[in-house]
């Protein structure tokens, strides 16, 4: 068995069979072992789920709500698989991926990951955009870092067990943004990396009722923690000459409590975090201003910005925006 694909599942009854049919339809049962993580949903997702076990192989793990991480965490624990691909529950494999991806571990054996491209869907009107052009060129897990591909959205990677268990590469439990320090980790650890130049998977855009389309304080309080852990990792596991660099990349963390706080960032919570949280802002951005050469112009520049003025233009934008809505 070649591919462990997990899915958590929780409240996506209205996604889980387009979710399942675009795993099953490809035909190469014998080349997948599908997890289903039952993470306490309360709605009907699981009858769904269950009826697909008349037809198809489904190991299925119940447990209580504890949050993605220990569902993606559990599911891992259980795999057979040589490699994990974390599938999202409202998300769907595009036709022929799995094929592609086999081909792909047979002429490359023993490689720790495959990076993929993400095609984005609007649940809005169904539109379709690739997310990025990465540099394709790399070869390892620090050159695809250090070269502007994107990390985080675990989605995109196929995964080698055994390079994840024995890195001991979990995903951080009861936080929100987990990607972000899984990813971090993980592309900084892999040994070998391809990067495939065509979409397998398509990430669906939720109009609501994601982790993208809500936002509540829990979020960037969790983005400080996923920040400082990673600081952690940086001095046990970072080679000196890399240590700048990866947290100047990890800073995004930090950044994004802001960036992603646009909706409420008039909001009296926001400015409860803010006014605790500031002079860390500050200290995280203000470390990397001696280091221009290290880290290169659009790190700097975005460092620069978080220390000498974090809200002004996300303010500016937020209140011409509604301006513009009255």
């Amino acid at each position: 068995m070649r591919i462990s694909i997990i899915i958590p599942v929780y409240n996506v009854e209205k996604y889980i069979e387009k979710c399942l049919d675009s795993i099953f339809s490809q035909g190469l049962k014998d080349n997948i072992e599908v997890i289903i993580v039952n993470d306490g949903t309360p709605d009907k997702s699981m009858d769904i789920v269950y009826k697909y076990t008349k037809t198809y192989p489904l190991t299925i793990i119940n447990q209580q709500n504890q949050g993605l991480s220990t569902a993606r965490n559990n599911g891992l624990k259980v795999a057979h698989g040589e490699y994990i691909w974390f599938v999202d529950s409202d998300d769907t494999l595009l036709p022929g991926s799995i094929d592609k991806i086999t081909k792909v571990l047979n002429s490359h054996i023993g490689i720790d990951v495959i990076a993929t491209i993400l095609l984005q869907q609007k649940e809005s009107d169904g539109s379709t955009t690739l997310e990025y052009t990465p540099d394709f060129s790399v070869n390892t897990g620090r050159e695809y870092m250090f070269r502007g591909n994107r990390l985080g959205a675990s989605q995109r990677y196929i995964l080698r067990r055994n390079f994840l268990l024995d890195n001991n590469l979990f995903f951080m439990p009861n936080v929100y943004h987990e990607d972000g320090e899984f990813g971090h980790k993980m592309m900084y650890l892999a040994k070998t990396v391809y990067v495939m130049p065509d979409p397998v998977y398509c990430y669906l855009l939720r109009s609501y009722g994601s982790i993208m389309s809500t936002r509540n304080m829990k979020m960037n309080y969790d983005l400080i923690a996923i920040y400082k852990e990673l600081e952690k990792f940086c001095k046990i596991k970072v080679e000196e000459r890399d240590r700048i660099l990866f947290l100047s990349l990890a800073a995004n963390c930090i950044y994004d409590t802001i960036l992603f706080s646009r909706r409420v960032i008039l909001t009296n919570e926001f400015k409860h975090f803010y006014v605790e949280n500031k002079d860390y802002i500050h200290h995280v951005a203000g470390q990397f201003l001696s280091h221009l050469r290290e880290i290169g112009w659009r790190n700097y520049i975005r460092a620069l910005h978080f220390y000498f003025c974090p809200l002004a233009w996300t303010k500016i934008k937020t209140i011409v925006r509604q301006i513009l809505k009255k």
